[in-house]
């Protein structure tokens, strides 16, 4: 649900547009935060591919060096994610404090 209030007490502040925005918003902040988990466990995956079967020394360089960024990645997508959604909670308790 959107907070600890109950959806009843919810509609009393909001309207239903408003409720279906920011449930999107969710959506979206969510949907972010999976592309930023599919992008890091690419980067993963490739680095791994690469440093198995390439032989050249540069090639293996750069595998594992693509490691740690795939982890900076993932770490990246999290607190974007969890700023985010304190904003989005911040939004939500301002509206209903306005009412």
């Amino acid at each position: 649900m959107i907070s600890n209030k109950s959806y009843e007490e919810l509609l009393e502040y909001l309207t239903k547009t408003d409720l279906l925005a920011i449930e999107r918003t969710k959506l979206a902040n969510k949907r972010t935060l999976l592309s930023y988990i599919r992008t890091a466990f690419s980067l993963l995956i490739a680095s791994v591919g690469i440093i198995e079967f390439f032989e050249n020394n540069l090639f293996i360089t750069v595998g594992f060096i693509l490691i740690p960024i795939s982890f900076v990645f993932l770490i990246i997508g999290i607190i974007r994610f969890s700023q985010s959604q304190k904003t989005i909670e911040k939004i939500i308790d301002y509206r209903n404090d306005l009412k």
